[in-house]
């Protein structure tokens, strides 16, 4: 490869990369399955006691707890996710995923304030509800190429 090429590589990779993941769709994550079915469940009872819906989709028919599983899955150490999951099982022999929301938030809030698994669900669930295509799309009004460009107007002289 020679210098330009190698430039040219370089540059196509530096505006790709960051723009790949602006936003994320539900569908990117159908396959995901970090875990036995039981965690899965308890996560995504959660992501529904942290982000419930309301007057706009929750967290679950956004897919944040697919979103919020892949992301443990493939970006942290193993000691951390084995650490993680070891929470997932402690909620789930207190019957997480079929307690009431209010109980879910309640038992969630038990945890003390500086508990890395907190920190982390609430964390990525956030991140993960904040960088969904519906919430860009709808909330923050993100157009991938922004604004309208004229180039050919006529002046006022008054301007």
């Amino acid at each position: 490869m020679n210098r330009r090429q190698a430039i040219g590589w370089g540059a196509a990779a530096a505006i790709a990369i960051p723009t790949g993941w602006l936003w994320w769709k539900k569908s990117d994550f159908d396959e995901v399955s970090a875990w036995g079915k039981k965690e899965e469940n308890v996560l995504s009872a959660a992501v529904d006691a942290l982000l419930p819906e309301g007057n706009m989709p929750g967290g679950i028919e956004l897919g944040v707890d697919k979103f919020v599983s892949k992301m443990i899955h493939d970006c942290l150490p193993i000691e951390e996710k084995q650490a993680f999951a070891k929470e997932l099982l402690v909620l789930a022999k207190k019957d997480f995923s079929t307690q009431t929301p209010e109980d879910r938030l309640s038992l969630l809030k038990s945890y003390p304030e500086d508990s890395t698994f907190i920190s982390l669900l609430r964390n990525l669930a956030i991140r993960g509800y904040t960088t969904s295509e519906y919430y860009m799309m709808q909330v923050q009004g993100f157009e991938f190429i922004p604004g309208h460009y004229s180039g050919c107007v006529n002046l006022n002289q008054n301007a």
